[in-house]
């Protein structure tokens, strides 16, 4: 496998998992609970809406930029652990 392939799918499985957990926390910000409960899950929101967006600017920035994609890859690796990490916590907390 091209190690261009590996960055593309990166970013995309972040930007489709930080697309899950905004909607996810949007919802929830919107309902009715404690102040604060909604407060964390709008700031949830947000960073994941953030991830999103870096995702897709990152190929952006990949496609022009002199880093070997070795590089590349590794530094987009914690953002992709980061969302996945919560998309597993919001869909384990779904099937209950």
């Amino acid at each position: 496998m091209h190690l261009g392939s590996l960055v593309v799918g990166e970013d995309l499985v972040t930007a489709l998992s930080g697309a899950f957990n905004m909607g996810y926390f949007a919802g929830r910000a919107w309902r009715r609970g404690s102040r604060a409960r909604r407060a964390g899950a709008g700031a949830m929101a947000l960073v994941s809406m953030a991830a999103v967006v870096e995702a897709f600017l990152s190929q952006a920035f990949f496609w022009g930029a002199g880093l070997p994609v070795e590089v590349w890859a590794l530094v987009r690796l914690p953002l992709l652990a980061a969302t996945l990490f919560i998309s597993i916590i919001i869909l384990r907390r779904l099937r209950s």
